[in-house]
């Protein structure tokens, strides 16, 4: 666990407060194959910060901030990438 001051403030990627970063930058094709990576430095804004309960809610609700995007990457490619995880032996803890 981070101290708060970093984990709430300094690290935190709290909405309309820009942030520097160093971003992994990933382009998977249907199979979920890696087609292109790389990284790169930018300077994001963000629009809305998530805890896990309310995200869970948008994805078991179906409706709420964001839903679009929030379903596409649960039903979307998080079950991709998770079917190539275990297909490839992955295991769960």
């Amino acid at each position: 666990m981070l101290p708060e001051r970093l984990s709430n403030h300094i690290c935190s990627l709290n909405p309309s407060e820009d942030k520097l970063t160093y971003s992994a930058v990933f382009e998977l094709n249907d199979k979920s194959e890696v087609m292109m990576s790389g990284s790169e430095e930018n300077n994001y804004q963000f629009d809305k910060r998530f805890s896990y309960s309310e995200a869970q809610k948008v994805i078991d609700a179906g409706d709420g901030a964001m839903k679009d995007e929030v379903l596409l990457l649960f039903t979307g490619w998080r079950s991709k990438l998770r079917a190539k995880r275990f297909a490839l032996g992955g295991i769960c803890f």
